[in-house]
């Protein structure tokens, strides 16, 4: 055999064999990297799994919460209900008041009272029989958030004005629940004897002719 044709021949060989052996290598790199991908492509599906599995008791939580604050405030409301049909109950038992305090939490916290007399009939307070049973529903109603928040004091402007001479001592009564419970009631009025069952101590004022002020011009105890 010609020796130089056999050179060329072996050449040949090992350039092919060098290129086959690249190529093993390279297919040996790819595969190693595409079962590396494969394992991360795994771990990746996983964690979208459990991602989903998380964000599903996430919704399942948010939606119980939100239920259960509903629901706080249904029974807030509830309490708001009791005590303001009592509170109408006491000072005017004839009228056989009950009210309904609703709430959309949907849409802006948007809070309607109504009220149903003796014959069924139902309407807001603002309609209903003249003043005092709004500053009843206001000031019940404020009463009652006061005891719920744990506030020691409430301030009120001329809340019974408009109540007659018959309902000032039941309405005085009330006060004073207040006031024994251990909360402290600032209650501006020009009628006095709405008081008079209630341990209290008066400021009397007087406004200064001529001047936009008033002064104090006499403070009495009463237990």
């Amino acid at each position: 055999m010609d020796v130089s044709r056999y050179r060329s021949q072996m050449s040949v060989y090992r350039n092919q064999l060098a290129t086959l052996r690249g190529k093993i290598e390279t297919a040996q790199f790819v595969n190693d990297s595409r079962q590396r991908l494969l394992a991360r492509k795994s771990e990746i599906e996983q964690l979208v799994s459990d991602t989903r599995v998380y964000l599903d008791t996430l919704r399942l939580i948010q939606s119980r919460c939100i239920k259960e604050n509903d629901d706080f405030k249904t029974r807030r409301l509830n309490l708001l209900n009791v005590e303001i049909t009592d509170a109408l109950e006491k000072v005017l038992p004839d009228k056989k008041f009950v009210v309904n305090v609703k709430c959309d939490f949907n849409r802006k916290q948007r809070v309607v009272t109504t009220l149903t007399d003796a014959e069924g009939n139902e309407f807001s307070p603002k309609m209903s029989n003249g003043k005092l049973v709004q500053y009843l529903t206001t000031f019940s109603g404020v009463s009652c958030l006061v005891k719920a928040l744990g506030i020691k004091s409430l301030y009120v402007d001329e809340a019974f004005g408009a109540s007659s001479m018959n309902n000032l001592p039941i309405v005085g009564d009330y006060v004073k629940e207040l006031v024994d419970e251990g909360i402290q009631v600032v209650l501006v009025s020009q009628n006095p004897s709405l008081y008079d069952g209630v341990a209290r101590r008066e400021i009397c004022l007087a406004p200064v002719v001529g001047e936009r002020r008033s002064v104090v011009t006499e403070v009495k105890d009463f237990d």
